[in-house]
């Protein structure tokens, strides 16, 4: 899944960068307010519930949440640095957080293409952040990047819409088999996950290969439906419901999941007592939604101000 939050990522940035922030202080602004607004108060509510967490069970905290460098690895993800170098520092039970260590990464890197003028400073520029970037970041830059080649295919109309549902047939098909295991995609590699050095980019190859065949999805899907009939407007309505939460529910939902976990006496073996710590956790997240993602505004405000833009978009 995060292989394609990447894709989208891309997708929707160089579409953003297109369309609405033609200056690079509106781009950071937008991106940096985009991030912080759930991201700090992800890592606060995580801080909060380990600490509290820790003296009721502190086993499982252990496990989840080591305690050795705790406060230097929230310190780091503050600062989005929590995977650079050979570091693969976890901010406490807020597993999901890693892949924000490389958003941010991309974006910089986006920035470096797209908004420097002159061939010069592209290339000084560019060579800063990748150097910031660090290999073991760079080497899944390629699944981001299918995303933006995506966008702009799509954008354009180029892929023929007489290959279009045959190619999105076969790669969804390639995708299903390859993510339950009835295939092996080439120079896969097992049981490296989260295993240093490379930590998540332990199985770049297969992951960028995903990430290539999820983006030819997307283009093929776009070729084959274009001039069809829109999505009814009510349907519109709910599905931007939902979308506009998904940051919350990725950077919130780990560190609720193990305090409920050490917490609330459940049988993880019932199904029904699952689908109601999965229901109250989702409940939780939404009300939490609401006072940070839905609260993005302020955020933009802090970083226009910041970066002396002339006034806040609507």
């Amino acid at each position: 899944m995060v292989i394609v939050f990447f894709v989208l990522s891309g997708f929707v940035i160089a579409y953003t960068a297109e369309r609405k922030a033609r200056d690079w202080r509106i781009f950071a602004a937008e991106r940096l307010s985009r991030l912080y607004s759930v991201a700090l108060p992800a890592l606060i509510l995580t801080a909060i519930l380990d600490l509290v967490g820790r003296r009721w069970d502190s086993t499982l905290y252990e496990e989840l949440a080591p305690s050795s460098h705790y406060w230097e690895r929230i310190g780091l993800s503050v600062a989005f640095l929590q995977q650079s170098g050979n570091l693969g520092a976890r901010p406490g039970s807020n597993g999901p957080y890693w892949s924000l260590a490389y958003e941010f990464w991309y974006y910089a890197g986006f920035a470096a293409l797209f908004y420097p003028c002159s061939l010069r400073s592209k290339v000084c520029v560019c060579i800063v952040v990748l150097i910031a970037m660090t290999p073991k970041i760079l080497l899944l830059m390629p699944i981001w990047l299918s995303g933006v080649a995506c966008y702009h295919i799509c954008r354009r109309g180029s892929f023929p819409k007489r290959w279009a549902p045959p190619v999105s047939i076969s790669s969804f098909t390639l995708i299903a088999a390859a993510l339950t295991g009835v295939i092996q995609l080439p120079f896969s590699a097992q049981n490296l996950d989260a295993v240093p050095p490379l930590f998540f980019s332990g199985r770049f190859a297969e992951a960028n290969q995903l990430g290539i065949l999820i983006a030819l999805h997307f283009i093929s899907m776009d070729a084959w439906m274009r001039g069809a009939s829109g999505v009814n407007r009510s349907l519109q309505a709910v599905v931007r419901f939902f979308a506009n939460r998904t940051f919350s529910l990725y950077l919130f939902h780990a560190p609720i999941l193990v305090f409920c976990r050490a917490f609330i006496p459940y049988d993880s073996a019932s199904n029904w007592q699952v689908y109601c710590i999965v229901a109250l956790i989702f409940i939780v997240i939404l009300g939490l939604s609401e006072i940070t993602e839905m609260r993005r505004q302020w955020w933009r405000g802090v970083f226009y101000r910041l970066f002396r833009v002339a006034s806040v978009e609507p």
